[in-house]
């Protein structure tokens, strides 16, 4: 978990110096990094020295997945594009083929292959499909 979040902690960054204009990237930049501090402390023995219940690695996983959530919102539509194949692969996994949103990730993802543009409505359709399956 430790090397996830060091590679979240990369991503933002580059948000940040990408788009050093963008008041939005920065403040969700910070709220990134202070979920991957606490999915750091979550995980610090010191923090669990006599005894480990699975529970730190549960409040650990929490803040790397917010940590994740909110590096798709700050990253831009044509940011995400290369991400695709992942995240429909994680909808897929985690919601039922029924559900209306894996359906509506699905159709963007084909949708994206084909005209190689996502839009903000479906930026905001893959973002309330991710926070659902996890």
């Amino acid at each position: 978990m430790l090397s996830r979040a060091g590679e979240l902690e990369a991503l933002p960054e580059e948000r940040v110096e990408r788009h050093p204009e963008k008041d939005r990237v920065r403040v969700l930049a910070a709220r990134a990094f202070g979920e991957l501090r606490e999915a750091r402390s979550a995980l610090a023995h010191f923090k669990h020295a006599k005894f480990k219940t699975g529970a730190h690695l549960t409040v650990a996983r929490i803040h790397l997945d917010t940590a994740h959530n909110l590096l798709l919102r700050l990253s831009e539509p044509t940011e995400i594009i290369p991400m695709m194949p992942g995240v429909l692969a994680f909808v897929q996994e985690q919601l039922e083929r029924s559900d209306p949103r894996r359906v509506m990730v699905e159709f963007i993802d084909q949708k994206v292959s084909q005209c190689g543009h996502l839009t903000e409505s479906g930026l905001e359709s893959i973002l309330d499909a991710v926070g659902v399956a996890r």
